[in-house]
């Protein structure tokens, strides 16, 4: 619990740091730099994810006339694919991944699904070379599913990385958590925490 406790906080703080960037920004720019934010454009990045990590589950079940709790830990790992858009500091994060995960037990509750995650985050840039990015958003598990697992969904946050390789290539590299509802059992919880690599292309502009 206290980890957990100590991601949200993080979490908390880049996102308090984000909303007070903003503001600084607006009451700095002069007027003209204001009309040129207004007219801001969004690129449009797509490429592949790569993702692992461990977690950690409570499993709650009745087994029999009882009712039982078990605590898992084990890995996942997975990829996919990656839509973000670009505008300025700010960047909505899309992805859809196909994830495996080893909790081997008894009862065992290793499951394989399909997973999308949603961040808005918020990066400050260096030289317009590197920057660093963080935000907070959500994840839902998608069918079709492994055995009885019947999907979960939760809070996600992250923080990393960003480098521009030129005007149409990013790759970023971070640290995800996640928590929220396990699909097996009828109340139980995972929290997971991870890594991920992702190389995008420009692909448009909104």
């Amino acid at each position: 619990m206290k980890t957990i406790r100590l991601i949200v906080a993080l979490l908390l703080v880049v996102l308090a740091a984000s909303v007070t960037a903003l503001y600084a920004a607006d009451a700095d720019d002069p007027a003209g730099k204001k009309e040129k934010k207004s007219e801001s454009i969004f690129y449009t990045f797509a490429g592949l994810i790569g993702e692992g990590g461990s977690n950690h589950i409570v499993y709650s079940d009745w087994v029999t006339d009882k009712w039982e709790t078990i605590e898992y830990n084990g890995s996942y790992g997975g990829g996919g694919l990656v839509l973000a858009l670009y505008a300025d500091h700010l960047i909505g994060e899309f992805s859809l991944q196909y994830i495996s995960s080893a909790n081997a037990g008894t009862p065992d509750v290793s499951a394989s699904y399909t997973m999308a995650t949603a961040l808005g985050k918020f990066a400050w840039f260096f030289f317009d070379v590197v920057g660093v990015a963080g935000g907070v958003g959500m994840y839902l598990e998608i069918p079709p599913f492994k055995k009885d697992y019947t999907g979960g969904a939760g809070f996600a946050g992250s923080i990393g990385l960003v480098f521009n390789l030129g005007t149409d290539v990013k790759i970023f590299v971070d640290g995800i958590a996640r928590t929220g509802r396990f699909g097996f059992g009828e109340e139980s919880t995972i929290t997971s925490f991870g890594g991920r690599i992702g190389v995008m292309y420009n692909v448009g502009r909104l």
